[in-house]
């Protein structure tokens, strides 16, 4: 039989099990966007990166479009813009993230143009090498008023200051 002693100790380990699972996940939460893991991987980030992206909407209409992004990276954020064209578009939207790992980058994206409703996420791997980000997107598309979402394709052009 348990005694009380012995009751109080278990509910105590329980009880710090759950306390220090609830202060990691909310480490992990305010650390989401920390600064990038290295100096090197910052400079390589920061700058002019090309290529292009495929969109698909919710009734399965694809669309390819170009991309190009110009990124600068501060000590926590990464910020820049982004421009891209195709099916009659020439479109400039905001970008500001970080990193969630050491080679993830995770950017929000809005329209310039505050009377177009435009936004979502991009996530993005920088490749072992630097000189590629390969991942998707995910938002509400300003011409569709719908989700779109697809596959992200860019290879680097140009280095920028690493400071944003």
């Amino acid at each position: 039989m348990i005694g009380i002693t012995e009751l109080v100790q278990i509910l105590g380990g329980i009880g710090v099990g759950v306390a220090a699972e609830a202060t990691y996940s909310g480490l992990r939460t305010a650390w989401s966007y920390l600064p990038a893991r290295s100096d090197l991987v910052r400079k390589k980030v920061a700058g002019t990166w090309t290529g292009d992206f495929d969109q698909s909407d919710e009734s399965g209409k694809k669309s390819k479009f170009k991309l190009t992004l110009v990124l600068s990276v501060g000590r926590k954020r990464v910020r820049g813009h982004a421009q891209y064209q195709g099916d009659g578009t020439d479109t400039t939207l905001s970008l500001q993230g970080g990193f969630v790992e050491s080679r993830m980058l995770v950017l929000g994206y809005e329209n310039t143009d505050p009377a177009k409703r435009q936004h979502g996420k991009l996530i993005l791997r920088l490749s072992n090498n630097a000189d590629s980000l390969e991942g998707g997107f995910v938002g509400l598309g300003v011409i569709t008023d719908r989700i779109v979402f697809g596959p992200v394709q860019l290879t680097k052009k140009q280095d920028l200051p690493a400071r944003a």
